[in-house]
């Protein structure tokens, strides 16, 4: 994977005045986020895949190729949970890619936010009112990462942001960004 060709979401810094303690030389070091996709390898979408998302070694070289490039952590375009739809088998490869992710990222110093990819139901879930249902049970399931030292928060304040097609929206809370 090229970390460098990977799109850069956030530069809190350039945002805010203000970072985190948690973060090395907040004065100096903006808080640089890239766009994570944990579906590398996964079966049928790719058959000759250059690594598997779900590979430990990748993603402890990810996270090292990250850091020494001044990445300060991943936003993962997320799917949610298994649920008994089709694209369960998506939505599990991406969960246990992303759950090792923030494994290893507590062990580093390393960041990672869920960036919920609600476009993922589109296909999968017919009604609006039972996509609703869905994404709101998928949100209550990404709680169990929230409370995780690796999981990037904005004013002590978990967040995870949607991806809405061809719209990034972050919900928001409080009006100062200091990212820890």
């Amino acid at each position: 994977m090229s970390l460098a060709a990977c799109a850069v979401v956030a530069v809190a810094s350039a945002l805010q005045p203000h970072t985190s303690a948690a973060i090395s030389h907040p004065a100096l070091s903006p808080v640089v986020l890239a766009e994570y996709q944990a579906w590398h390898g996964l079966v049928p979408t790719h058959t000759n895949p250059p690594y598997v998302s779900t590979d430990t070694i990748v993603i402890s070289r990810h996270i090292a190729l990250a850091q020494a490039m001044g990445i300060s952590g991943f936003v993962v375009d997320w799917y949610g949970p298994p649920a008994g739809l089709s694209n369960d088998t998506d939505r599990a490869f991406i969960d246990q890619a992303t759950a090792e992710l923030i494994r290893q990222s507590e062990m580093r110093g390393f960041k990672v936010g869920l960036m919920y990819d609600e476009g993922t139901l589109s296909n999968t879930v017919p009604l609006i009112t039972l996509r609703q249902a869905r994404a709101i049970s998928d949100l209550l399931y990404a709680r169990r990462y929230f409370t995780s030292p690796a999981y990037l928060n904005v004013v002590a304040i978990q967040r995870c942001s949607c991806f809405l097609i061809h719209k990034l929206i972050r919900i928001s809370i409080g009006r100062r960004y200091e990212v820890s």
